[in-house]
């Protein structure tokens, strides 16, 4: 019955395989099954395995699809520069006559920029081929050799195409390029800070944006604006050595913070629902600076003892003491010898009380003995400081913001470089527990 095989295959193509042999000879029947699941175009009559329309369809949704296509089709130069349009991936599933064929690869390069991404690398060198890839599709350029990345005319191409490309050019032509940007926008230039915020439900920012809020939170941006899976926060960039200790009662990082407060339902500082925060530095900085980051900012006394009778009071306490860890190293850059022989003594008399010989980690220490062990870090950080650690979700924020924008840097007048930071929303951040 051709009713019931049409509302067949529109919930599962490939129902199409028990259909009968006229069906399967139908067209609009396999159009149907193959633009539900590609698959099916292995069910269809051999026939219709050598209709550009049906294969086509089925191309555009795989391109594994050319495995079921007539032997005609494969070998017809036309029609695969056409699957080509509809999906790169076609050049990798291409008999290899083709996939060495220059002016094939060129013709299809001037169709899909993103087939360099399956070109041969003799391609992936030869200057005119990557030009027509670029000019079609920016983003090929990630492609390229690492000679045309830097040559100027081909990222030219492809930043003109899709500014966000400018990301895959050598860092001298991305630092080249950014200067003419600012040149190009002298108010843009001027701005001492940039803020965007990100979520899968909402995005302020792109990848075009990466000179300015850097290449991570870029990235971020642009995943979000995809609608795709993005940890809820927002980045910060500021350019002046004195901007570099962000004011939290107002501006950009108020702003960004609702953010992830509204993605996440929670509220920063909030004693019964709080919303905690990661800063780190942007993945460009840390490759040159090292780790700079401190999870866990919100956690005090009175919101650890809140979340203790919600969740595991051991997970909580380990997060809280991981959080003075890190707060001490990275916003304080105190010695942090004490720290590590504080934890290692709690280890160490737990090995000497087990009288089955374990040798005990971190993640092994009870709930006495971690409320212990926080409350003597506590003690170390106040030695070394000679203030309190802070209770003031705020503060902490500062503190951590302004170590990893470097804000004691440059005190000397000298023009800062861009710092930049990520803020995002964090779970308890207890990777043993």
């Amino acid at each position: 019955d051709r009713e019931v095989v049409s509302a067949a295959i529109r919930q599962y193509g490939r129902a199409l395989g028990f259909a009968a042999d006229d069906l399967r000879d139908d067209k609009q029947i396999v159009v149907e099954a193959v633009s539900q699941d590609w698959r099916a175009l292995e069910y269809a009559s051999e026939r219709l395995k050598g209709d550009p329309d049906v294969v086509l369809t089925a191309v555009q949704k795989d391109a594994f699809a050319l495995l079921h296509v007539a032997q005609v089709l494969k070998r017809d130069r036309q029609f695969l520069l056409s699957a080509i349009r509809l999906n790169n991936n076609v050049l990798q599933i291409a008999s290899p006559e083709f996939m060495g064929d220059r002016d094939f690869v060129l013709e299809a390069a001037q169709r899909n920029g993103r087939v360099l991404e399956h070109a041969l690398p003799a391609f992936r060198t030869d200057r005119e081929v990557v030009l027509a890839a670029v000019t079609n599709c920016g983003p090929a350029l990630a492609s390229a050799s690492a000679d045309l990345r830097a040559d100027y005319e081909i990222v030219s191409a492809a930043v003109e195409q899709d500014p966000g490309a400018v990301i895959f050019a050598s860092s001298k032509l991305r630092a080249e390029f950014d200067i003419q940007q600012r040149q190009a926008s002298p108010e843009a230039a001027d701005d001492t800070e940039s803020m965007a915020f990100f979520s899968a439900r909402k995005t302020a920012g792109n990848l075009g944006m990466s000179s300015v809020l850097g290449l991570e939170a870029a990235l971020m941006c642009e995943i979000g604006s995809l609608g795709l899976p993005v940890v809820p926060g927002f980045c910060f960039a500021a350019s002046k050595a004195a901007e570099r200790r962000p004011d939290l009662s107002d501006g950009p990082i108020k702003q960004g913070l609702a953010s992830p407060e509204a993605a996440t339902e929670l509220q920063f500082g909030n004693v019964d629902a709080p919303l905690l925060l990661s800063v780190h530095a942007d993945i460009e900085a840390a490759v040159s600076l090292g780790d700079l980051s401190v999870s866990n900012i919100g956690l005090n006394d009175e919101i650890v003892s809140k979340l203790s009778e919600r969740w595991h009071p051991r997970c909580v306490l380990d997060c809280y003491r991981r959080f003075i860890y890190s707060f001490a190293s990275v916003a304080k850059g105190l010695d942090m010898r004490p720290f590590d022989e504080a934890t290692a003594s709690v280890v160490a008399r737990l090995d000497s009380k087990c009288q089955l010989g374990r040798k005990h980690e971190v993640c092994d220490i009870p709930r006495h003995d971690l409320q212990d062990l926080v409350d003597e870090y506590r003690l170390l950080y106040e030695e070394q400081t000679g203030v309190p650690f802070p209770q003031d979700p705020k503060e902490q924020l500062c503190e951590a913001l302004a170590a990893v924008l470097g804000g004691d840097a440059h005190e000397d007048g000298e023009e800062a470089r861009v710092s930049r930071a990520v803020i995002q929303a964090a779970a308890l951040g207890n990777f043993d527990s």
